[in-house]
């Protein structure tokens, strides 16, 4: 078994579970939109089940998963069963150009990421929002994977996915026998305040079901500050019977730790040798650790 070098990246994290012997039998993708790269990329060699509210990426999906073996079901997932309305909204956006050296404010609308309301929206909801205007309200299914999974007929153990901008926690509240067969979780965590899914309270109720934090993977940063991140759990059994997967006790020091040492990351492709780049990695590697530590204190509060 060859050793994976880490770096806060999920192309990275997934290829080394795999190589530490972690074993995912097929993808639960909740929130696929029209593709999830990584993915399809660390395993488009098992079975992908698409979950996704609307089926307007439908076209999309099919040239994206062409060669791999899928299934998509039309539903929103959530903690309840019945019906919801999936709404499509336009963000005004300020856009800066440069036409003939003269810099010009332009107001562009931009479609955003779909969401799920547990009751109808109108036009005349947005009357006094300058910034938001609705494009569509669709009334939709609603359930918990608990109720659909057997459906599914997802070989396990499988890797669950959740990425939907709103109701990550209602979905995994809704999943509580599913996650039972599942080997690796990864949700994606919002850091604004109010998120349905917050950093701390988001992974205490993953790992109440059994789940181990490992990794904090693809910061994303907006205006220079710390907006999203995406976290992978393992259950807690898998990571108990492989050694591979718990931390060694030689002291840090004592492993000669090199940053700089060959690396290879298909993120980053051959742009590694620039040390603008590279520096920009060890900050992120840095803010990671720091990351890091603030979560485990607060799960494991002494």
């Amino acid at each position: 078994m060859n050793t994976v070098e880490r770096w806060p990246f999920m192309v990275n994290a997934l290829s080394a579970l795999r190589n530490l012997g972690v074993e995912v039998r097929s993808v639960i993708d909740v929130g696929v939109h029209k593709e999830t790269p990584f993915l399809t990329k660390v395993f488009p060699d098992v079975k992908h089940h698409l979950i996704e509210p609307s089926g307007e990426f439908m076209d999309e999906i099919k040239e994206n998963y062409r060669g791999i073996d899928f299934d998509f079901l039309q539903i929103a997932l959530s903690d309840r069963e019945g019906d919801a309305w999936y709404v499509r909204k336009t963000r005004t956006n300020k856009m800066v150009n440069l036409i003939d050296g003269i810099e010009t404010n332009q107001d562009v609308k931009c479609p955003m990421h779909g969401s799920i309301s547990y009751h109808p929206v109108t036009p005349e909801d947005f009357e006094d929002d300058d910034l938001e205007d609705l494009i569509s309200c669709k009334k939709i299914r609603v359930a918990a994977l608990d109720s659909i999974l057997g459906s599914l007929n997802a070989a396990s153990p499988f890797l669950l996915k959740i990425d939907v901008d709103g109701l990550e926690l209602n979905i995994v509240k809704g999943a509580k026998q599913s996650l039972k067969s599942a080997s690796i979780v990864i949700v994606e965590t919002s850091l604004t305040e109010g998120a349905n899914f917050s950093l701390i309270s988001g992974s205490q109720e993953v790992m109440s079901y059994g789940f181990k934090l490992f990794d904090i993977v693809d910061p994303t940063y907006y205006c220079g500050v710390l907006f999203q991140v995406d976290l992978i759990f393992i259950r807690e059994d898998i990571v108990d019977g492989l050694s591979t997967l718990r931390p060694k006790t030689i002291p840090f020091e004592a492993q000669k730790f090199r940053p700089r040492k060959d690396v290879v990351i298909d993120d980053l492709n051959s742009s590694l040798n620039s040390e603008n780049l590279i520096r920009q990695l060890e900050n992120k590697v840095t803010m990671q650790e720091k990351l890091i530590r603030i979560l485990m204190e607060n799960l494991n509060p002494t």
